[in-house]
């Protein structure tokens, strides 16, 4: 995804973090053509669901692959979801999901693997010391896409954070991330995002049950993998590779 224009600076809000002054407010009637696409997926966003968007999705149709099929798991913060192939929504299709939320409120989601080409210092450029690193927004999901969302994965719990796995955390404002880069170590890191993905109350548990979405339990290796952009295809091959090994094996 390319995000390409002049920006001006815009306050905004998310719901895992605080009050943060951006320059992801494109000037102009035109907006980027992920964001504007956000209107033809307001059904998405106000709960109908991704069921409609699987190719043949009809409840039989899925009962019929029991092997892709599964039972709710226990929906917690660190949760990851793994789009199934057949997802064809292109908000959602071929990503990965990390769960931030869950309550009675619904789920609130960062998706990990869409890196785009905005540098962190051309979106956030009154932010110190991001002069010189190469860091990248990005896309979290098509809810709020103007609102940043960070990770962070630290000893030490960042201010206005909330834990989502050990040593893993989300939230944060920019005092939080100028201490990180003003102090940097080997072993911590952070990672800026773009939007988010969210679910009203048991939207997300339909989805699953239906097949929209495989789940694993995340760590902090794969939310900072090197090559984000490949983890749908790496969680994939892991996830289907007993299938393909029987597969092959009756041939």
């Amino acid at each position: 995804m390319r995000l390409t224009a002049k920006w001006r600076s815009v306050i905004v809000w998310t719901p895992l973090g605080g009050q943060w002054e951006t320059d992801m407010k494109r000037k102009g009637d035109t907006f980027p053509q992920w964001m504007s696409s956000l209107a033809l997926n307001m059904p998405r966003i106000w709960g109908v669901g991704l069921l409609s968007m699987l190719v043949g999705a009809s409840p039989a149709g899925l009962a019929a692959q029991p092997y892709f099929s599964q039972d709710i798991p226990d929906i917690t913060p660190g949760l990851l979801l793994i789009a199934r192939p057949e997802l064809r929504d292109p908000h959602f299709a071929k990503t990965v999901v990390l769960i931030c939320r869950h309550d009675e409120r619904g789920s609130i989601g960062l998706i990990l693997n869409r890196p785009t080409t905005m540098p962190l210092s051309k979106a956030l450029p009154r932010l110190k010391g991001l002069k010189g690193n190469r860091h990248y927004i990005y896309e979290g999901g098509p809810v709020q896409p103007r609102g940043i969302i960070m990770l962070f994965y630290t000893e030490t719990q960042p201010a206005k954070t909330t834990q989502v796995l050990e040593h893993l955390y989300v939230g944060g404002d920019q005092e939080s991330l100028e201490e990180l880069l003003a102090n940097p170590n080997e072993t911590s890191q952070f990672r800026v995002y773009a939007g988010h993905a969210s679910w009203f109350p048991g939207q997300l548990e339909t989805e699953i049950t239906r097949g929209v979405w495989w789940t694993v339990m995340g760590d902090p290796n794969t939310v900072f993998d090197p090559h984000p952009a490949t983890l749908w295809d790496q969680l994939y091959l892991r996830l289907t590779a007993p299938r393909r090994m029987i597969s092959f094996s009756s041939q």
